[in-house]
């Protein structure tokens, strides 16, 4: 799963992921390549919710 590339292309301020929690590490690497974003996440039984909002513009 590759975040960062649909954080880049993205039209939206927010990009949800629904994944195992052994996938967590590679959301949060996204976050040194796509600085344009903060990341929630919230453990949802078995998986966990991954939440991505774009930060505001100046």
């Amino acid at each position: 799963m590759d975040a960062s590339w649909q954080l880049r292309f993205s039209r939206t301020d927010k990009q949800v992921f629904w994944v195992k929690p052994g996938v967590v590490p590679q959301l949060e690497n996204a976050l040194y390549i796509e600085t344009d974003w903060t990341l929630s996440l919230r453990e949802v039984g078995e998986f966990v919710r991954a939440e991505f909002v774009r930060k505001p513009r100046p």
